[in-house]
């Protein structure tokens, strides 16, 4: 019995062994599909108002002051996160230090959006899928029938399916990415940032896909 065990376990790692040889002999070929996969956009259109998921600033809200710029939405709807660890002992210490959706709105008025074309949420969101569930439900209460979700590039695969699972045929989401990102689909293993982004997108995706969906 322990010789069979030893040969399965070698042959487990010879066809394992196997397989990194064929991707790094192809990976030019074969392995720009996954970063390719990841990135989804659809085409503008008119819309209610246009969200900006929280991190990764400045891009993100950049892209969305151009998407307002160019007529596609009277609004724009800024997600809130959690306090950061930290941000506690600095409000004990009387130290005054913007979170990153006073940053976003800060760069939004800055680039000339006028104050009373920007929201807040008044929620914070832990999460993607809190994001988007709480998005959903304050599209419906607002009666919001369309609007533009911007993000990284790598983020927009998520977004497109998770908003898909949740808002159904009632909100229409119009998915677009950031052009100030610099996270690049055909050659993400080259590079510290695109290769960190693309193992974390497929890590979130099987989560949402074994964890997330259920609570749905």
């Amino acid at each position: 019995m322990a010789n069979r065990n030893n040969k399965r376990a070698y042959y487990l790692a010879l066809f394992i062994l196997l397989i990194i040889l064929c991707l790094f002999l192809f990976r030019n070929r074969y392995l720009p599909y996954a970063g390719n996969f990841l990135v989804v956009e659809d085409s503008l259109e008119k819309a209610d108002a246009i969200f900006v998921f929280g991190g990764s600033i400045p891009n993100r809200i950049i892209e969305a002051v151009d998407i307002y710029n160019q007529g596609f939405a009277p609004l724009i709807i800024i997600s809130k996160y959690p306090k950061p660890e930290g941000y506690k002992y600095l409000e004990q210490r009387n130290i005054s230090f913007p979170e990153g959706h006073n940053i976003n709105r800060s760069i939004a008025l800055s680039l000339g959006i006028p104050e009373n074309s920007i929201l807040i949420t008044n929620y914070r969101a832990a999460s993607t899928l809190e994001e988007l569930i709480l998005l959903k439900n304050f599209c419906l209460e607002k009666n919001i029938k369309k609007i533009i979700l911007v993000s990284t590039k790598s983020h927009t695969k998520r977004i497109s399916k998770i908003f898909s699972d949740i808002a159904g045929d009632k909100i229409k989401g119009i998915v677009r990415y950031t052009g100030y990102d610099s996270y690049n689909p055909d050659r993400w293993w080259k590079d510290r940032h695109s290769l960190r982004q693309t193992m974390f997108e497929y890590q979130k995706m099987l989560h949402h896909l074994v964890v997330d969906k259920k609570k749905i």
